[in-house]
């Protein structure tokens, strides 16, 4: 179904979609995003899933992007208000928004993602990752931004140069938005001005086959978000059997669990430590890790995410059939 989405607030229903709402007269709407809709009166269960704005978390964008995360948490906070019942992806979510917005419990319901896990992907190479780097070079992936805390990683990699282990790589995967292009740069000038050009590799968005190279080998996987409501490289990073390293940040010890280490966020010296840690286990612990890995991402499915979708619409039409 095409139509006009609404890029913010609460605006009128794009006449096609109207006509097609008439047409096939729903019971319930689900909108898998924090925007307010209202159709005939129908219910609509809305998912929340960019917890930045609701946040707060501006340190570091432009007045741009402030402005931009400003408006998405006020027209947030109307959907999430005005919604029958919510989607969340983690219990993080939920109990910030029945802490923080006064919501009820019983409204919100935790739906986990899944991870779709394929044998037979054919793997591709980046063709910017030097050839003598695989399976010594620690990955981190996801959205270019300040949320994402890359600055530990990367001054993780400036501390092991001082120390002379030069023999530590970073892969970094992700691009930024428009409005944070600067911000990158601004990155990128500091890995420079420190000499660390030749030892981190700035590869921007990658298909599903360059993603799957790199999560099967790099030496490290590393999660570095200042906050995720769910997080899905995580899982991904899981399902290849990654050794993971994780921030202590909402919510990436509840969908890691057991299968991380982790560091206080911006402890660079204690990140350090992790890293040596890890790179120095045997083979046994290694292997040990990565079984933790594979068997925490099986706990992740897309045919039980798609049942608990289908039973929080059902209930939302049985609410409304008692009202």
């Amino acid at each position: 179904m095409n139509f006009n989405s609404m890029r913010f607030g609460i605006g009128s229903i794009d006449a096609l979609l109207k006509a097609k709402l008439e047409m096939i007269s729903p019971d319930v709407i689900f909108v898998p995003t924090e925007r307010a809709f209202s159709f005939n009166k129908i219910p609509v269960v809305n998912m929340v899933q960019n917890m930045e704005p609701l946040m707060g978390i501006n340190q570091g964008l432009s007045l741009a992007e402030r402005l931009k995360n400003w408006l998405r948490a006020y027209y947030a906070e109307i959907a999430i208000k005005k919604s029958a019942r919510l989607i969340v992806p983690s219990k993080f979510v939920k109990d910030f928004l029945v802490k923080t917005l006064h919501l009820s419990a019983d409204k919100i319901a935790v739906v986990y993602y899944g991870e779709e896990v394929s044998a037979n992907i054919n793997v591709i190479r980046p063709c910017n990752i030097p050839q003598d780097w695989s399976g010594r070079f620690i990955f981190t992936a996801g959205s270019i931004r300040p949320a994402r805390g890359l600055e530990d990683i990367l001054q993780a990699m400036h501390y092991l140069d001082t120390m002379n282990k030069n023999n530590v790589y970073l892969v970094i995967a992700g691009e930024a938005c428009p409005n944070l292009k600067t911000y990158r740069k601004d990155l990128e000038r500091w890995v420079e001005e420190r000499g660390l050009s030749n030892r981190i590799c700035w590869l921007g968005d990658l298909t599903s086959e360059e993603m799957a190279w790199c999560y099967e080998n790099c030496e490290l996987f590393i999660m570095s978000s200042r906050i995720e409501s769910f997080g899905m490289v995580i899982v991904e990073a899981m399902s290849k059997g990654c050794m993971c390293l994780a921030a202590d940040n909402p919510c990436l010890p509840e969908i890691f669990e057991e299968a991380a280490l982790y560091y206080p966020p911006k402890d660079i010296k204690a990140l350090v430590d992790r890293i040596q840690f890890v790179r120095h286990w045997d083979v046994e612990s290694k292997n040990e890790m990565k079984a933790r890995a594979k068997k925490r991402a099986a706990e992740f499915s897309w045919d039980i995410c798609a049942e608990q979708t289908t039973l929080e619409l059902k209930r939302a039409i049985s609410d409304r059939e008692l009202l």
